[in-house]
């Protein structure tokens, strides 16, 4: 529940963002006063990949607690996969979304680089989580289990999910052509369809509550001032400057908690393995 929690504020964090993306260009306003607005909800996503790669690791140390892989192990183990897959079944969803968002304002604001690079990120970071789950929903629990999933979740880094001053830098000394032509990620197909249906369900409720939010930020608007205006492109020029010192402390700063939290679990993970095989011996 706590996990669902993170993942349905993250995604209307990210819903919003777009949303003032979008008035920004209308009222023609400067893109600073809604820059942290985008970086909080790039710093959400970020913290939903590093949530479930934490995750993995409860999973790499409660294996390395299974010397025989007997019946009570698997069945253990068997448990932990479905805790990983449903954390790594929510960034999923967050990020497939996110994806289809971006590829939206992208394609109406072709000179906007910046927005095909994020898009880029999220169709490479999508397919490893769909990759990831595929393999979740395959593979036999065995002692092979860990090489495989390990070989996918060291395919992910939050850090790829760039800060809006590196996308700036980016979008300026890079070169727009590594970003044509960008695929969708593919969709997850997933054996048991139960868990996706309520997930969208909540996502779709997300979504109707953030409309609902912008409907009256609209009200309120055009009762102010009578304010009417239609998109137009040269409302916003690319992501401005920033100094990174400040966001790069921050990640490092989550990533040592990460870090911590993941030791911490090391003793727990024991102690409930020994736990459970004392009751039933």
């Amino acid at each position: 529940k706590e996990t669902e929690r993170i993942r349905l504020e993250n995604l209307e964090k990210f819903n919003l963002a777009i949303s003032a993306f979008w008035k920004c260009l209308e009222m023609k306003l400067n893109w600073e006063m809604i820059e942290n607005n985008w970086e909080e909800s790039l710093k959400g996503l970020r913290s939903l990949v590093s949530q479930t790669k934490i995750q993995f690791s409860r999973l790499k140390d409660s294996m390395r607690f299974c010397e025989n892989f007997d019946r009570d192990d698997v069945e253990y183990l068997k448990e932990e996969l479905e805790i990983l897959h449903s954390s790594t079944l929510s960034t999923f969803e967050v990020l497939y979304s996110s994806y289809f968002k971006i590829k939206e304002l992208s394609e109406r604001n072709e000179d906007r680089t910046f927005l095909f690079i994020l898009r880029k990120q999220l169709s490479l970071m999508c397919n490893t989580f769909s990759l990831i789950l595929q393999n979740i929903d395959s593979l036999p629990v065995d002692e092979n289990l860990l090489g495989v999933l390990r070989n996918s979740f060291d395919k992910l880094d939050s850090s790829d999910i760039l800060s809006t001053s590196q996308l700036k830098s980016l979008s300026i000394s890079g070169n727009s052509e590594d970003y044509k032509n960008i695929e969708d990620p593919s969709k997850y197909e997933p054996k048991n369809n139960v868990l996706v249906e309520d997930i969208s369900d909540e996502t779709e409720e997300v979504e109707k509550k953030t409309q609902s939010t912008i409907g009256r930020q609209d009200a309120q608007k055009e009762n102010s001032d009578g304010v009417t205006s239609s998109i137009t492109d040269e409302a916003v020029e690319t992501i401005p400057h920033g100094d990174t010192t400040v966001l790069e402390s921050n990640e490092n700063v989550e990533s040592l908690n990460n870090r911590e939290e993941e030791e911490g679990e090391e003793g727990e993970v024991k102690n409930r393995i020994v736990e459970q095989k004392n009751v039933e011996s």
